[in-house]
């Protein structure tokens, strides 16, 4: 069976047919699908590098997946240009296609479901993060995104949530609202991938004496991850006495703002930008390293770094949006404006680590969840659900 899967991501194509991705979309992210369908269509705005351009990227292309390309635009403009290139794009690249995932909120997904919608075939959504919040600087789009995702939800035979609760009372699915049937069905599972190798163990802190504290955010083109929050933080905590530094692994246009805001604050010297970093090993190397995961994002689905940080045991404080109250106390949560807040836990932390300790432990446990095997077993058992209503719809229209 073959399905299309609609990702909204910036993937890049070399002059050997190669395809290659910063983060998150190696091959191994579309074995997943593999489990379960035989071939997989993945539709995704595609840009061009020479091979010497991607050194570090991750390798998307291989067995049983292929690729089909949208313009790679980026920024409103962008999608204006070249909206009439991205409804053909989408019309052709349904067809063939026996059904559909589509990630969304996504300008791209948006037009692949609308030409997928009138083949009359089953498709799902996957969704990944709430629109009200992913958009909140763009009214228009916010708007948009919001009332296209609740409508699609409704269409959608399946639809599938990386937050157990949260998205599902703000964009109920068909099947939440009237109970689940052959047709309609949904369920809950993370896009992260945490292997048992990954996990690493409960800290142990004993006495602090220079407080590390780590931000990982891959997008760097806009305020929405609180680095400009965390820079404040790390601030205010050195003019109160407390010794410490903060690394930021990410990049994109606004690096050079928060580069400069670091010098205006006058703690240029505790800060470190290192950049992506496309290996999660190397990642989960400066997790390790770190005594603090400080994550004041004000737009999230259920964000996978931070349990990543879980998972290696590391206390971490974030924000209380979307999904994360899902995985953290309510008392290690501050809005992204909250300075005051995350000063006074991190000051009360650095002098406490038995809290540390217990932090820890509970990140550790409550991480045990994300697992790799628990949630494939939940993502298999949705995708079966969507294969099986293709082979049912077919069977009735072959005894027809």
């Amino acid at each position: 069976m073959r399905v299309l899967v609609s990702v909204d991501a910036q993937l890049w194509k070399t002059p050997d047919g190669k395809i290659w991705s910063k983060t998150m979309y190696d091959y191994s992210f579309w074995e997943r699908y593999l489990d379960v369908f035989e071939e997989i269509l993945i539709v995704s705005r595609i840009g061009y590098k020479e091979s010497d351009e991607v050194n570090g990227f991750l390798r998307c292309d291989g067995k049983h997946v292929e690729f089909f390309e949208l313009p790679m635009a980026i920024g409103a403009k962008s999608y204006i240009r070249n909206i009439s290139v991205f409804l053909k794009s989408a019309t052709r690249a349904v067809k063939n296609i026996d059904c559909a995932i589509i990630r969304l909120p996504s300008v791209s997904g948006m037009f692949i479901e609308m030409a997928f919608k009138k083949t009359n075939k089953p498709y799902a959504v996957e969704v990944v993060v709430d629109p009200q919040n992913a958009y909140s600087d763009n009214c228009f789009y916010k708007y948009i995104f919001t009332w296209l995702l609740r409508k699609t939800v409704k269409n959608a035979n399946g639809v599938s949530y990386v937050t157990r609760f949260d998205l599902q009372k703000k964009y109920p699915a068909y099947s939440l609202i009237h109970g689940n049937d052959e047709k309609h069905f949904s369920e809950y599972y993370s896009s992260i991938r945490l292997k048992k190798d990954y996990y690493y163990k409960v800290r142990e802190f004993i006495n602090i004496r220079k407080l590390r504290i780590i931000h990982v955010a891959n997008n760097m083109n806009n305020y929405i991850k609180g680095h400009k929050t965390a820079l404040e933080v790390v601030q205010k905590l050195t003019i109160d006495g407390i010794d410490c530094n903060i690394t930021f692994i990410g990049d994109g246009k606004k690096r050079n703002e928060f580069e400069d805001y670091a010098c205006y604050l006058g703690i240029k010297e505790k800060v470190d930008f290192v950049g992506v970093i496309s290996n999660p090993d190397l990642i989960r190397q400066k997790l390790i390293e770190a005594d603090l995961f400080l994550f004041p994002s004000s737009a999230e689905g259920l964000p996978r770094v931070l349990i990543e940080a879980m998972a290696v045991g590391l206390p971490c404080l974030a924000s209380p949006i979307n999904g994360i109250p899902e995985l953290l106390p309510g008392k290690y949560l501050f809005y992204q404006d909250d300075i005051e807040g995350f000063v006074t836990t991190i000051k009360r932390l650095y002098y406490s680590t038995s809290e540390l300790n217990k932090m820890s432990a509970d990140n550790f446990l409550k991480a045990q969840e994300y697992e790799d095997s628990i949630l494939q077993g939940r993502r298999n058992a949705f995708f079966k659900k969507l294969r099986f209503l293709v082979e049912n719809e077919n069977s009735e229209k072959s005894y027809l």
